[in-house]
C-alpha cells in the first residue's frame, strides 16, 4: 500500500495550484486575445475613415484652391476689359 507522506501531499497540491493557476491565466488571455483583437479592428476602421475623411478634405481642398485660381484669373480679366473700354 502506498504511503503518503505531508511532504508528498504538499507537493501535490503545489502541482494542481500550478497548473490551475496557469489555466486561468490561459483562460484571462484568451479574452484579453479577443478583446486586442475588437480594440484593433475598431481602430483601423477608426483609422480608414479618418484617412478617407483626410482625402476628402485634400479633394475638397484642391478643388477650392482651383476656383479661387479661375475666379481670380476671371476678376483679372474683367479688369483688364475695363481698362481697355475705360475712358
Amino acid at each position: 500500500m502506498f504511503r503518503f507522506t505531508i511532504r508528498d501531499v504538499l507537493w501535490l497540491m503545489v502541482v494542481v495550484g500550478m497548473g490551475c493557476a496557469w489555466f486561468v491565466y490561459w483562460r484571462h488571455g484568451e479574452a484579453r486575445y479577443q478583446k486586442l483583437q475588437t480594440q484593433m479592428l475598431d481602430t483601423r476602421q477608426k483609422w480608414g475613415m479618418a484617412s478617407f475623411e483626410r482625402d476628402q478634405a485634400k479633394q475638397l481642398a484642391e478643388q477650392s484652391f482651383a476656383d479661387a485660381e479661375a475666379f481670380k484669373k476671371f476678376a483679372h480679366d474683367l479688369q483688364r476689359q475695363n481698362q481697355q473700354d475705360g475712358p
